[in-house]
């Protein structure tokens, strides 16, 4: 009888987002080893954003849907005035209901292993709770470290080491995290397992137009943060350019000052912003392009944006700007079409923006950039886990 596995994540298609794409092809990778999977996630409703482009429909699991109230602007204030709220986020009411949803379903039919996805505080908590309760063996997936993990002197969170103790592995994208884990959760390295995003097959697929954009035409997809996505600096350095120039960007708008910023420069730079799409979509505008774009300052330092693999494998240029030494250098470091400019530098980026300009785009194996051979990894992980349990419940039987 083939092994049940509970994968909870909040966030799971068709919400939408960078990071959505990785619980999604897990489940349908699990499936189609023979596990029999349900999906634990929220109800469409809670979704700020959503992407049709994944459909659960499509892959063989069951989806089940824990409707919640949404209070996440409430939740936003508290945790960036409230230190302690600083692990909650805005699944907190939903993370209530979920449990008992959790519980519900294991007692009508068994689960043999729970796996909890993204570094959602209320994913983790669900699985820890349900994991404790009922002796489930249990993997903790933490696409980036939670963000408290590396604010100075903010306080340990005793939740987290608890699941130290109870997770049997702990699954992470860039060794970086896996350095700052191991320190914070008091783990040795062997406990945590490197497995790296990666991109939709699509991205390595799409035909490359040959014709550049006219005017040369940077693109960026994604969200803004004033504190670690400041796009002002490059929209300046953009500016003072001898070549006009399109910096164009998909996804949330940026905050009304960086609007005022754009309107107050006098620039023959073009910049647009164009409202969220669907993630094929993004993908076929991405290659369009004649350079793709990521920011990633200091408060992101430790985090690998998942756009950067499918930009990889458009084959285009990329310019990077980023901090040295940070997750994203180490990631794109040496990559044939990346060139790197220091974050909040305008110096710096004007340069950078010059050389993608006249950057002559190196063939590569597009294919390298897929989530395919992580998946497979992960799929012998779970098997790794479940054989750990069977052998130590047969352990404890013998006693």
């Amino acid at each position: 009888m083939s092994k049940r596995i509970l994968l909870i994540a909040a966030e799971f298609p068709p919400c939408g987002g960078g990071g959505v794409g990785r619980p999604y092809h897990l489940a349908a990778t699990l499936s189609q080893h023979g596990y029999q999977v349900t999906v634990l996630t929220a109800a469409e409703n809670l979704y700020r954003i959503q992407n049709k482009a994944l459909d659960p429909s499509s892959i063989d699991v069951n989806v089940h849907r824990v409707d919640a109230p949404n209070f996440e602007k409430m939740f936003i204030r508290l945790s960036r005035f409230l230190p302690q709220f600083a692990p909650a986020d805005r699944y907190l009411p939903w993370r209530f209901l979920a449990h008992k949803a959790a519980k519900r379903l294991h007692q009508r039919k068994p689960f043999d292993l729970v796996l909890s996805t993204y570094p959602c505080y209320s994913n983790h908590a669900v699985a820890f709770r349900l994991s404790k309760q009922f002796d489930i063996p249990w993997i903790a997936d933490y696409r980036d470290p939670p963000r408290w993990m590396y604010i100075d002197g903010h306080k340990r969170q005793k939740a987290f080491f608890a699941f130290a103790q109870r997770a049997k592995h702990h699954v992470v994208t860039t060794s970086r995290t896996q350095r700052l884990i191991a320190r914070e959760l008091q783990l040795d390295h062997n406990e945590i397992t490197v497995l790296r995003n990666g991109c939709d097959d699509l991205a390595a697929q799409l035909t490359i137009p040959a014709d550049a954009c006219d005017p040369f035409e940077i693109l960026h997809t994604g969200s803004f943060y004033p504190e670690g996505r400041d796009i002002r600096p490059l929209i300046k350095a953009a500016s003072r350019l001898e070549k006009p120039i399109h910096l164009r960007f998909i996804g949330d708008p940026p905050g009304a000052d960086t609007l005022e910023f754009v309107k107050s420069l006098d620039t023959h730079a073009r910049v647009t912003f164009d409202d969220f799409m669907p993630s094929d979509a993004v993908l076929k505008e991405s290659a369009r392009s004649s350079a793709l774009l990521v920011i990633q300052g200091q408060l992101f330092e430790n985090q690998v944006p998942g756009k950067i693999f499918e930009y990889l494998a458009l084959q285009k240029p990329v310019l990077v700007i980023t901090n040295k030494g940070s997750a994203t250098y180490e990631i794109a470091h040496g990559e044939a079409n990346v060139i790197f400019a220091e974050y909040d530098d305008e110096a710096s980026i004007r340069e950078g923006l010059q050389k993608v300009m006249q950057h002559a785009v190196q063939p590569v194996d597009r294919t390298q950039y897929t989530r395919h051979a992580t998946l497979q990894e992960y799929a012998a992980l779970v098997a790794k886990t479940l054989d750990e349990a069977r052998g130590s419940r047969a352990g404890e039987s013998v006693r």
